[in-house]
């Protein structure tokens, strides 16, 4: 299944001491959560009594009466796992509720785990006790209000869920308990992946918050997993039935990198700056082609040469136009080396592919593999031996999303002496380029925005004079790089598999791209993917700059022979 479960918090409305009237509360704030399908409840500190009754805590009448309303909550639970406070021998106590019983009482201050699923864990007790070894902690709070508190738990418990890559459900006292010298802000949060996902306004009655929260990923990503042994087994905890709560996003890499778009060019232009004085290069060489990852490439060997305070002249940027080039992409590679001040050469490959295709006993005209990739190797073949003349490095500027589908030419654009874009993907690379558009020159902010426009294409195959952009377009072949992007962000971060992508995707490009569409573009980047890999096992070395690699030697692992 897709392994996401919902989770939610609520402050339900509760007095000190009327255990009829927060029985009620309680048992209303949890069929309105099973109702929507969560499958674990959370509720504050002392729910059941409503506040720390301090000296009323040590009576036994008081304690008889928490431990009569507990069991009578615990008997309403259904299938849904109920975890509220309530008092026991004097002390704050923790009690974990599912289908009709009591299955644990945990001391405040400490914490148990609770198993379910496919081996999923979470966490219960009232704060944070370090890596507590499960995919998620809930914690039941009765902390005061006090200014500044949110915006301190903020900190915690979304710096805790990035530490410990561990979701966080937090449900604090309401205002309703408003006694003597504090009052309770009715504080729900659900943390996960270092950010607050979903929170309830201060001071809110009875507000209840949900997160479909994917524990597939957080396991997958922890690799760790609960000691069976040491934990409560806990059955039937329902999975979420349509993830309305998970809030997918469309774009999980630009979601992944925020505000920090501009340090990513930042991190390519150091490290390719790193690798120029290490082997004393004299320039950097680079094949630019109008099209989105040869701007990019271009822009970060720029910002290289400014860190290393040399002329954008030492950037050695090369057209070479073969048998499908545009005049539009032609255009814009000249607009964007002129308006950064790079060196700029044309070097025509179309009399050099000719005449290797005769040499082999091509006829020149069959658009196949061997037309195809006969440029591509070309244009290697001229970076690398112009690189030698000029005592540069070949930078090479194939994308993320390129290497995940090989498409890219084997001992062509696949190869380079540096490859500066191979852990960004094409859509984010869309938001990199954009954002440096918007601070530049009119003139380069003006070429940046049509290579956005442009459709992405190899431009290998011949078109009539015409026409403005080719008709190889390279989206219209393998299917949308948002999906593509998706896909691979959610397999190789995550550990979704195919059915569970497919539902992920469904729901995150809802109205957008159909049902058909996602699955044949999901059945093209698994079948890719796979068979692939003997491209990127030989593939140069390259920064890591976004969460994901597919290098062989720090990011992903793969036998190039698998059979799928």
């Amino acid at each position: 299944m897709h392994q996401f479960y919902r989770l939610a918090a609520v402050s339900p409305t509760l007095a000190p001491g009327d255990f009829a009237a927060n029985l009620k509360s309680l048992k209303k704030s949890y069929a309105n959560a099973a109702r929507k399908s969560a499958g674990c409840i959370v509720f504050p500190e002392f729910a059941i009594c409503g506040d720390c009754c301090e000296s009323l805590m040590r009576r036994r009448d008081f304690q008889l009466r928490c431990r009569e309303a507990a069991e009578k909550f615990a008997a309403a639970t259904g299938d849904a796992v109920a975890v509220f406070g309530t008092v026991a021998d004097g002390e704050s106590i923790l009690a974990v509720a599912q289908k009709g019983e009591l299955l644990g009482l945990i001391p405040a201050g400490e914490t148990v785990t609770f198993v379910f699923g496919e081996g999923f864990s979470f966490a219960v007790g009232t704060k944070l006790a370090g890596d507590v070894n499960a995919d998620a902690v809930l914690l039941c709070g009765a902390e005061p209000f006090a200014a500044g508190k949110r915006a301190e738990r903020t900190a915690k418990f979304a710096g805790y869920s990035a530490a410990t890559g561990e979701a966080v459900v937090f449900a604090n006292a309401g205002s309703g308990i408003s006694t003597t010298d504090h009052i309770g802000d009715g504080d729900a949060l659900i943390a996960v992946d270092g950010k607050i996902k979903v929170r309830t306004m201060p001071f809110a009655d009875a507000e209840m918050i949900f997160a479909d929260v994917d524990f597939g990923r957080i396991a997958f990503r922890r690799g760790k997993h609960a000691d069976w042994d040491e934990s409560v087994r806990l059955d039937d905890v329902p999975e979420s039935p349509d993830l309305r709560y998970a809030e997918i996003s469309r774009d999980p890499f630009l979601d992944e990198a925020g505000n920090e778009l501009d340090l990513i060019v930042s991190g390519a232009a150091h490290a390719l700056a790193r690798r120029m004085e290490q082997i004393h290069a004299k320039c950097l060489v680079l094949g630019v082609s109008g099209g989105l990852d040869s701007t990019m490439a271009l822009i970060t060997c720029a910002r290289a040469c400014d860190l290393l305070k040399i002329p954008h002249k030492n950037v050695c940027a090369l057209t070479m136009p073969g048998f499908g080039t545009t005049n539009r992409t032609h255009d814009n590679a000249q607009m964007l080396c002129r308006e950064l001040g790079v060196s700029l050469t044309e070097i025509s490959i179309a009399q050099a592919c000719k005449l290797h295709l005769a040499a082999i006993g091509h006829d020149g005209k069959t658009p196949d593999a061997a037309y195809e990739n006969s440029q591509a190797r070309e244009r290697t073949q001229i970076l690398m031996d112009y690189a030698n003349l000029k005592g540069g490095i070949v930078v090479g500027t194939g994308d993320l999303s390129e290497l995940a589908l090989g498409w890219c030419t084997y001992n062509g654009d696949q190869m380079s002496m540096y490859g500066v874009n191979a852990t960004i993907p094409k859509t984010l690379m869309r938001h990199i380029l954009e954002a440096e558009a918007s601070r530049t020159t009119p003139k380069l902010a003006a070429a940046i925005r049509d290579v956005l426009a442009t459709p992405v294409s190899p431009e290998l195959l011949p078109m009539s004079k015409n026409e403005k952009n080719s008709a190889q377009q390279t989206e219209n072949i393998l299917g949308p790089y948002e999906l593509h992007d998706f896909f691979l962000y959610h397999y190789v971060s995550g550990g979704a598999d195919q059915e569970k992508l497919f539902a992920m995707a469904r729901n995150a490009f809802q109205g957008i791209f159909s049902d058909e569409l996602i699955s044949r573009t999901l059945e093209r980047f698994s079948q890719r993917l796979f068979s692939q890999q003997f491209k990127r096992n030989p593939s140069p070395d390259a920064p890591q700059l976004t969460s994901i690699s597919l290098s062989p030697r720090g990011g992903w692992h793969a036998p190039s022979d698998w059979t799928k």
